[in-house]
């Protein structure tokens, strides 16, 4: 008796090749805009127009490359909050897009969010002062917040100063005529020194304050001519040139 062997060699392909490789873990999801919430914590509150605009138009011709970070709503289960990338799921939406690559991370917290603005999305000073104080007032210490923005102390130390400012200081810094953190603590403390000169001079100021200009107003404040006094004002060792600017 012989085998009737037609069409085995349909199947002759298959022979000695591997199984099909499983689909690899982590993958992003592409997720409905419409499913997805800003979060109402997020340290950035500015977004530049002209930056949105460009990343729309860049969005709409080729899409969102990077996904963003997601979490699960908790009051439901079928949205997400953003964790970050809040500028790609703006521009997604200026551009057209329904849906946009997603990771969803469910241990995203605060500081997460903070870190991933201050290392990646440069946000405004305001934001990171307020960002930094609302930490503080949760418990977290200042040594804490320095080690997971990977910043040293000092810098955190400037940061969380400067949640004290009085308004007339503060607005310098909301309304981005300020970008520099040394220039408000200089101010600051020409501030607390003599709150009269200190008001007098803001008021004949003309245009951006270097650190150089805050540094002559504390000078002649704390070292007035012929006081005979060469202190320098910032203390501690530091001078204009160890602290960048922010």
């Amino acid at each position: 008796m012989s085998l009737n062997l037609a069409g085995l060699d349909k199947f002759s392909g298959l022979v000695g090749k591997p199984e099909k490789a499983a689909a690899p873990t982590g993958a992003p999801l592409s997720l409905p805009l419409d499913q997805i919430t800003e979060d109402p914590a997020q340290p950035r509150k500015t977004f530049d127009p002209e930056a949105m605009a460009e990343l729309a138009a860049s969005v709409k011709a080729r899409g969102v490359k990077t996904p963003i970070s997601v979490r699960v709503d908790p009051d439901n289960a079928e949205r997400y909050i953003i964790n970050h990338g809040a500028r790609r799921f703006r521009a997604a939406k200026a551009g057209g897009l329904t849906e946009i690559p997603a990771f969803v991370d469910g241990e995203h917290d605060a500081i997460d969010q903070l870190a991933e603005n201050v290392q990646r999305e440069a946000l405004m000073l305001p934001e990171i002062i307020d960002s930094i104080a609302s930490l503080i007032q949760g418990g977290m210490t200042q040594k804490a917040i320095a080690k997971a923005l990977g910043k040293d102390a000092p810098w955190v130390s400037r940061m969380a100063g400067l949640a004290a400012l009085p308004s007339e200081l503060r607005v310098l810094a909301d309304d981005g005529e300020c970008r520099d953190a040394l220039v408000l603590v200089l101010l600051h403390r020409a501030w607390k020194a003599d709150e009269a000169f200190t008001r007098e001079w803001l008021d004949e100021r003309a245009g951006r304050i270097t650190r150089a200009m805050a540094q002559s107003l504390l000078d002649s404040i704390e070292n007035p001519p012929g006081s005979g006094s060469d202190d320098a004002a910032l203390g501690s060792g530091e001078t204009l040139d160890d602290l960048p600017e922010q």
